[in-house]
């Protein structure tokens, strides 16, 4: 459990010593915060060394979860002895879990982490013609009302709250009674949203602090990586689980890496922190892997808006930015992909990201990709698996927990691709008819009837519930399915399997649905080494490539507002930093791409922020 110092700088070996109260780090992408914290965990693992304390370790992402955690493995044996190292969601759903009975939360109760989950129950509210809704609700969009629901539990405001404050506004009454309405039909069905969890454990804290005392008899230490997105709802949580200024509290964060306000991130954390807890500073100037150029131009960006000290790259290397314009979006995505190809055969081992702002726009480079027979690993997809196999199992596992339409017509599509057509035909209209007349016993009558179509060595004889708890014959059933089907060796498969039985094995306490929910939370593309990573900008939080592609670098995405926003304002400034983030993923080369028309033939408008940072395109 010793750290060799001498790898740290001064001001790193400050934070891994410091004794003298709550601290706050600040400093930009790449300098050495998150270094700094995992060192301060294994020092202080040493000195509770005969104790009974514990330390708490709490991130917003499960990159920097993950990162901390493998550095002080490296140097701690039996870790989750001596330290709980989490995001700030699963700490929530772990308390959830042992006390969630307190404030009416069944222990096994299912998470449901996708809007369509939750839309789903909301449609099927507000079809319900006995509750006499409002035709303006009946005919609102649903989405705006799952939104409305989703930031009213991030301002900590429960259904009675938001009656008692708006009670002469007819339409907000009625909107926290589809509210109320809406848990209700959630808690019929042993479910929960995620925007619960975190609301929840507020509520729980709150309400019986006997509890939230019971965690601080536990924890002794309390460290807060990627503190610039916390909501105030887990702030509330995180002051329940410390003492102010006696507190042993350490956080860091980069302000220009704030990009969840949309989710409601805290308004000036570091100034609350600060004010809350008494708290020192300390500033990391330098950066270690973004090249000074890239840097440069990143900082350059909200320099004005943070008013900080300028951070210097400590990088022996210059970086290469491009910038190309298209006439088309087709042109673009070719271009992309013909690039991509020449650095992969010039370069093999170099890694490579195409950050995309939104979702949808990444499906189209993921198909242009793989017409091209470029590798590809994809994030934040909602099946995340590519094998066959893989796919089927989970969305066999999901449907197990949530017996809802979505994901029983992923199961049907993948048994009908999964099974040989003489099978998959009978054994879909099988499970169609068991779909519709089945309330009870959610899995057992579905796996009765799948063995019915798989020879007797392939039965599966397992407790589905329980799936954490047989991992070996989990595995070994994937591998004898694998050789019934003749496929002989699938690259794809092996890898996912292998990945699938280890987060298993490291997730051996959870439920099924808590193991879902961490498995798509933590998900890294477990197949071919090789590959291009496609992401959106928010899920490359912590990550860093060698070369960096950013496409549809235009008006209305960068920044995702009318040309006629105001360049000072604060959701301007929001805008900025989403471009400081994809900026920052970048260790050699840097590529910004857009189109003048959109396939339907409108004009496209690059955007202000290339001529804000003086750089100028390239036609091709």
């Amino acid at each position: 459990m010793e750290n060799d110092k001498l790898k740290y700088t001064k001001v790193q070996e400050q934070v891994i010593s410091w004794e003298n109260g709550p601290l706050i780090l600040i400093g930009a992408a790449g300098s050495g915060k998150t270094t700094a914290l995992a060192a301060r965990v294994v020092e202080k693992i040493k000195l509770n060394a005969g104790t009974h304390k514990k330390i708490l370790v709490l991130t917003y992402t499960q990159v920097a979860s993950n990162h901390i955690r493998k550095i002080v493995a490296e140097h701690v044996e039996r870790l989750e002895e001596y330290a709980l190292i989490g995001t700030f969601h699963s700490f929530c759903r772990s308390v959830l879990r042992s006390h969630g009975a307190h404030v009416g939360i069944s222990p096994n109760y299912v998470e449901y982490t996708d809007d369509s989950d939750m839309l789903a129950t909301l449609a099927a509210l507000l079809e319900d013609s006995t509750r006499g809704w409002s035709d303006e609700i009946r005919n609102k969009d649903h989405q705006d009302i799952l939104d409305f629901i989703k930031l009213s539990k991030r301002k900590m405001l429960s259904p009675s709250q938001l009656k008692i404050g708006y009670p002469s506004e007819s339409s907000v009454q009625e909107m926290a009674n589809v509210y109320l309405a809406y848990d209700e039909a959630l808690s019929i069905d042993n479910a929960i949203d995620s925007d619960t969890v975190i609301f929840k454990t507020f509520e729980l804290f709150r309400n019986n602090p006997f509890i939230s005392k019971y965690y601080q008899s536990i924890y002794n230490t309390f460290i807060v990586d990627e503190f610039q997105n916390i909501t105030d709802t887990f702030y509330t949580v995180l002051r329940r689980l410390t003492n102010d200024s006696d507190t042993d509290i350490v956080v860091a964060m980069d302000e220009a890496q704030q990009i969840y306000r949309w989710a409601m991130s805290m308004i000036k954390p570091r100034m609350r922190f600060e004010e809350n807890y008494s708290a020192s500073l300390l500033m990391f100037n330098d950066n270690f892997r973004v090249p000074a150029n890239i840097l440069e131009i990143a900082e350059q960006l909200v320099r004005a808006d943070l008013n900080r000290s300028n951070i210097t790259s400590s990088s022996k290397q210059k970086g290469n930015i491009r910038v190309r314009r298209y006439s088309s979006v087709e042109d673009e995505y070719n271009w992309i992909v013909k690039d991509i190809q020449e650095v992969v055969e010039k370069k093999p081992s170099s890694s490579i990201a195409v950050l995309t702002r939104y979702r949808d726009q990444m499906d189209p480079i993921i198909l242009h990709l793989r017409k091209a027979g470029v590798p590809v690993k994809v994030y934040n997809s909602e099946l995340l698996f590519q094998s066959e196999v893989m796919r089927w199992i989970y969305s066999f596992l999901n449907f197990t927990i949530r017996n809802d339409d979505k994901w029983f017509g992923k199961l049907v599509e993948f048994t009908q691709i999964l099974f040989n057509s003489d099978i998959s035909e009978k054994l879909t209209t099988d499970l169609t008819i068991l779909y519709s007349s089945v309330t009870e016993k959610r899995w057992k009558p579905y796996v009765q009837t799948i063995n019915k179509y798989l020879p007797s060595n392939l039965h599966i004889d397992f407790e589905i519930q329980e799936i954490i708890n047989n991992v070996e014959k989990l595995s070994s059933w994937c591998a004898n399915f694998l050789e019934w089907k003749n496929d002989g060796y699938n690259s794809d498969f092996i890898h996912e399997s292998q990945y699938f039985t280890q987060k298993l094995l490291q997730n051996i306490a959870s439920s099924l649905s808590d193991f879902l929910s961490i498995l798509k939370d933590d998900y890294t593309d477990p197949g071919k080494e090789e590959g291009v990573v496609c992401q959106t900008v928010h899920s490359a939080l912590g990550k860093e490539y060698d070369h960096v592609y950013i496409p549809h670098f235009r008006e209305g995405v960068y920044p995702a507002l009318l040309e006629d926003s105001s360049d000072s304002s604060n959701v301007m400034n929001d805008e900025r930093k989403h471009c400081y983030v994809a900026f920052t993923r970048t260790r050699r080369e840097l590529t910004i791409t857009y189109s003048e028309k959109s396939e339907e033939g409108f004009n496209f408008r690059p955007s202000r922020f290339l001529k804000e940072l003086s750089l100028k395109s390239a036609p091709q």
